[in-house]
């Protein structure tokens, strides 16, 4: 769901988008066949894969790090 969508959600603006941390995906295409796939890589053909060419059994993303402190202010409402 989140990568086929590059969906984000709230923290786009801190960590990004899914294309920019996905590192590799393995896809079970229509055919049968397991792509190994990473965002260097064009597919064989030239043809980008959507969301409806085939199920992601396995993806992997860099981790952004926790902050090691969390500061929040309100100077006025």
């Amino acid at each position: 769901g989140m990568i086929g969508r590059n969906a984000s959600g709230s923290r786009f603006p801190r960590h990004g988008a899914v294309r920019g941390r996905l590192v590799a995906l393995q896809a079970v295409l229509a055919d049968g066949t397991i792509a190994d796939l990473v965002p260097t890589a064009p597919a064989a053909d030239g043809a980008a894969l959507g969301p409806a060419s085939g199920i992601s059994p396995r993806a992997s993303s860099d981790v952004a790090a926790r902050p090691a402190t969390l500061a929040a202010g309100v100077d006025a409402i």
